[in-house]
């Protein structure tokens, strides 16, 4: 009978293990995209600002203009900042500006129009204008 409980320990050990190492984290990708012309260059601004916040790392700029900048992080935000004017909204794990193909392609969910004034709470004044906005669910890593 002891035998019997140590078989079913072992086993259901064994079964925990194996989940406990499976992760749905896509692990992190480096990823070389050029800074801007303009003074202060705001995607340089905005890597360094998010390798502050550790979400990302950057490894490498060079002072070439626009500058090269090397990073390491999550595909969907490197991707974002790699794209002309895209910004990265960290609060609501979204990418502004973002292209359709890019977003689709790691796994966002692409709005062509949203509103400007989409997490503005409350009745506000907003302009009538478009902004492509690539959303990701809270469990896209």
């Amino acid at each position: 009978m002891t035998s019997l409980y140590r078989l079913m320990f072992l086993t259901i050990a064994i079964l925990l293990t194996g989940c406990a190492s499976h992760s749905t984290e896509k692990p992190p990708v480096t990823k070389v995209f050029k800074g801007s012309n303009q003074k202060p260059d705001p995607i340089l601004q905005q890597a360094m600002e998010l390798d502050k916040a550790g979400i990302i790392k950057v490894q490498m700029v060079t002072r070439s203009l626009p500058p090269q900048i090397k990073a390491t992080g999550p595909e969907k935000i490197l991707s974002c900042l790699s794209q002309p004017n895209g910004r990265w909204i960290q609060q609501y794990n979204e990418c502004e500006l973002s292209e359709q193909n890019s977003c689709e392609s790691t796994g966002g969910q692409f709005n062509g129009c949203a509103s400007a004034c989409r997490h503005m709470e409350g009745e506000v004044m907003c302009i009538q204008a478009c902004v492509p906005v690539c959303s990701y669910s809270a469990d896209n890593k």
